[in-house]
């Protein structure tokens, strides 16, 4: 399991993907469905910020740099990426499962 955490949504206009890379390239990705006014939204604005978690096999994130990147549908403002800084630098955990068989 890797947990993306510490996204400040309402930094971010609109709706928007975040990607989960590995070696800059994408492994996994989970999306978000917002206003494009986003500090007009009152669910926004009460839970500004976003958790997400990808249940990935170990193999997947293992053995290389895991990184984020946000795209921003509305590409206009920022560009293809939306900068970590404005956003409120999120941070990547990655937990293992434990059994005991």
């Amino acid at each position: 399991m890797v947990s993306v955490t510490g996204v400040n949504r309402v930094k971010i206009p609109g709706s928007f993907a975040v990607h989960l890379m590995k070696d800059g390239k994408q492994i996994a990705s989970r999306f978000v469905f917002q206003p494009d006014e986003v500090d007009k939204c009152e669910t926004c604005v009460k839970n500004p910020i976003a958790h997400f978690d990808f249940d990935l096999p170990l193999a997947e994130v293992t053995g290389g740099k895991l990184s984020v990147q946000v795209e921003p549908v509305n590409k206009a403002v920022v560009g293809a990426r939306f900068p970590s800084k404005l956003m409120g630098n999120p941070t990547i955990e990655r937990s293992h499962p434990v059994t005991d068989d």
